[in-house]
C-alpha cells in the first residue's frame, strides 16, 4: 500500500512538472515567427471561445495555457472585437499586446514584377484601395525625400515589387509609396553598391533590368540576356528588345506589325541605339541583379521559339536560320 501511495505521489509530481514546463513554453513562443494569419474577434466573445480559435488556427499551441496565462496576468478583459494578423509562434504577452488593440484589418497587396505605374494605378483602384488616378496624381504632385531619386521624384522602374500588407480603411497613397521607396533602397541600392565597377548609373541600371524583366520569364536566363543587351548598347547595336516597342505601343500581348517596328520613337529599340528614355516597368530583384552584374558570353542575338525555350546565336546569319527552324 505504501508503495502505492509513493507512486501515486510520484506520477502526480511528474504531472505537475510537465504542466509547468508546457505552460512556460507555451507562454514565451517561439523565437522564429511564421507569416501573418488572419484571426478576428467577435463582439461578445469569451475568452474560452477566443482560446479555443487560436489554438484552432495554430497560432498558439495550447487553448488551457493561454486561458490561465490570461487569468494569471489579470487580463482577460482587455481583448477588444476586430480584424487582427498574428504571426504564429508569437509570445503570450505580444498575442495579448495585438489582441488588445483592435485595428482596421491588413490585407496583402502585391505589386507584381513588371508591372508600369498606370497599370499598377488600376490595379490598386481594382482592390479598393483608392480612386483610379490617385497613384498618378500622387507621383505627379508630391516629392519624396530619398537620395536616389531625381529631384525626389518617383519615375517608372522604382517601385518595388513586393508583398505590402496595409489597411484599405486608412489607406494613404504617400505614406504607402515612402514604403515601397524604402523597400527600392533597402533592396535594390544593396544590389547596386556591391558592385565595385559601376560601369552604369543606378537609373539605367533599372531601365536596363526594367526589359529584361519583360523579355525573359525565367530568371536563370536573365544574366545571360542583360550580357548580349549590354554589350550591343556599349558596340552601338540597337537592343533590338520587342518588350520596348510592346511598352510605347500598349501591345503587353498582342501580336507586334512591322509597322510598330518603324515608328519614330525613343522606344523603338530597333531603330534607335541606346537605352529608352525610362524603365519600362519595374523590374524585380532577379532582373535588376541580371543588370548590375551581366554574364558574359559571345552571343549578340537570342529569341524564344513557340515552346519559351530561348535560343542564342552569335551571327545575324545564325539568328535568322533559328527563326526559320523554331519560329516558322
Amino acid at each position: 500500500m505504501k508503495k502505492i501511495l509513493l507512486l501515486l505521489l510520484l506520477i502526480t509530481m511528474i504531472g505537475t512538472g510537465v504542466t509547468i514546463s508546457l505552460y512556460t513554453k507555451d507562454v514565451e513562443g517561439q523565437s522564429q515567427k511564421s507569416t501573418k494569419v488572419p484571426f478576428s474577434i467577435s463582439k461578445g466573445s469569451s475568452v474560452t471561445t477566443i482560446a479555443t480559435r487560436l489554438a484552432e488556427k495554430n497560432i498558439i499551441p495550447r487553448a488551457w495555457t493561454y486561458r490561465i496565462y490570461l487569468k494569471e496576468t489579470q487580463q482577460e478583459d482587455i481583448l477588444q472585437a476586430g480584424d487582427f494578423l498574428l504571426h504564429r509562434g508569437l509570445s503570450y504577452a505580444e498575442i495579448t499586446t495585438s489582441l488588445s488593440h483592435a485595428q482596421p484589418q491588413e490585407i496583402p497587396f502585391r505589386i507584381p514584377e513588371g508591372i508600369h505605374l498606370k497599370d499598377l494605378d488600376a490595379l490598386m483602384a481594382t482592390k479598393g484601395l483608392i480612386q483610379t488616378g490617385d497613384l498618378l496624381d500622387t507621383i505627379k504632385n508630391e516629392s519624396f525625400d530619398f537620395n536616389f531619386l531625381s529631384d525626389g521624384k518617383i519615375q517608372e522602374g522604382f517601385l518595388s515589387p513586393d508583398t505590402y500588407y496595409v489597411r484599405p480603411k486608412n489607406f494613404q497613397v504617400k505614406t504607402f509609396l515612402n514604403r515601397v521607396l524604402q523597400n527600392f533602397e533597402n533592396k535594390y541600392l544593396k544590389i547596386f553598391n556591391e558592385q565595385k565597377e559601376q560601369t552604369y548609373s543606378l537609373y539605367e541600371y533599372v531601365i536596363m533590368a526594367s526589359i529584361i524583366e519583360k523579355e525573359e520569364f525565367n530568371s536563370a536566363n536573365m544574366a545571360m540576356i542583360a550580357g548580349v543587351l549590354w554589350k550591343r548598347e556599349q558596340e552601338g547595336i540597337p537592343l533590338g528588345a520587342d518588350a520596348t516597342t510592346r511598352y510605347f505601343e500598349n501591345k503587353p500581348t498582342e501580336a507586334l506589325f512591322t509597322a510598330d517596328f518603324q515608328k519614330d520613337n525613343r522606344f523603338n529599340t530597333r531603330k534607335y541605339k541606346g537605352l529608352p528614355p525610362h524603365a519600362i516597368g519595374t523590374p524585380g530583384i532577379a532582373a535588376f541583379t541580371a543588370a548590375v552584374f551581366p554574364k558574359d558570353s559571345p552571343y549578340y542575338y537570342y529569341l524564344h521559339d513557340n515552346d519559351g525555350i530561348i535560343r542564342f546565336s552569335e551571327t545575324n546569319a545564325q539568328h535568322n536560320q533559328k527563326k526559320n527552324k523554331y519560329l516558322y
